[in-house]
């Protein structure tokens, strides 16, 4: 439940986080200069994806965990076998 709600957070910062980069790039009630808006901004951009990614890889790391949790650690062919 955990891994899912952060890959949803992720695809919401993604939308919040490309919105407050456009208005950093515009330079809407800051005092920054053009080099540090740029900045910011490829900042913002970076958050979002990062956190859409480990929400993502941890959706499917979860996902192989479950799936080979039952698996034996080997399986043994009664046709080939040789008992004693």
């Amino acid at each position: 439940m955990v891994l899912r709600l952060m890959a949803y957070v992720g695809i919401a910062l993604i939308f919040a986080d490309t919105a407050f980069a456009a208005l950093a790039l515009r330079g809407a009630g800051t005092a920054l200069s053009p080099l540090e808006r740029v900045i910011v901004g490829v900042v913002l951009l970076q958050i979002g994806w990062l956190a859409f990614a480990i929400g993502t890889l941890g959706l499917y790391l979860a996902r192989v965990y479950k799936d080979n949790l039952g698996m034996p650690l080997y399986v043994v062919d009664e046709r080939l076998s040789f008992y004693a």
